[in-house]
């Protein structure tokens, strides 16, 4: 039913993912919040929530999958995709200087976005499969403002487990997506329960 796990390294700074470039943050983060492609054990980009076509050394077209959403039930969009690369682009998150030659990122379809490089850049592509490219409800992130990943607001993501609750200074508690739509990656435990120890000894 339930999992209890001790962060060693003391409790996250933020749980919003293109600043998560920390032990604690992005152990949980990436539980939650999901890129379009992912990389495998052996680093290979395979399809996540899109699948993804390169027309030529700058074009990156991908193609939602159908009948992903948050957890508030709201479906994913292209929308919120093309929100999520220009915030986790700018130059004020931690990874959006592995973003640079992103030139724009462009609503081109009902399921599809494009984005456009400056020039060939063959990194933007798998940076985009980590947390660098994590995908966040639109509506959600632009009312939780500046709170976007703390204790008081968390994410609205995809992923397998979901935000729970954040007691400050104490645990946070992430809890099981029922609603999951990749039934091969679904998980097998109802909550985990973070604790947060600052003497790693």
């Amino acid at each position: 039913d339930s999992i209890k796990w001790a962060l060693p390294y003391g409790e996250p700074s933020t749980l919003n993912p293109p600043n998560t470039a920390f032990y604690s943050s992005a152990l949980i983060a990436d539980q939650m919040c999901e890129p379009l492609q992912r990389l495998t054990q052996d680093y290979k980009l395979v399809s996540n929530l899109a699948d993804l076509e390169t027309p030529n050394a700058t074009t990156l077209v991908y193609t939602l999958k159908p009948g992903i959403k948050f957890w508030d039930g709201s479906p994913l969009t292209p929308e919120d995709v093309k929100w999520s690369l220009d915030y986790n682009r700018q130059p004020t998150t931690v990874v959006g200087f592995l973003l640079q030659n992103i030139k724009s990122v462009e609503v081109t379809g009902t399921d599809k976005i494009t984005v456009t490089l400056s020039k060939p850049d063959n990194l933007v592509k798998t940076e985009l499969a980590t947390f660098t490219g994590a995908i966040q409800e639109k509506k959600f992130s632009e009312a939780a403002g500046k709170e976007l990943g703390s204790s008081s607001k968390g994410v609205m993501c995809t992923g397998p487990l979901k935000f729970g609750n954040w007691t400050p200074g104490q645990s946070l508690t992430l809890e099981k997506n029922t609603d999951y739509w990749d039934a091969t990656r679904k998980v097998n435990v109802g909550k985990i329960d973070f604790s947060f120890t600052t003497d790693s000894a």
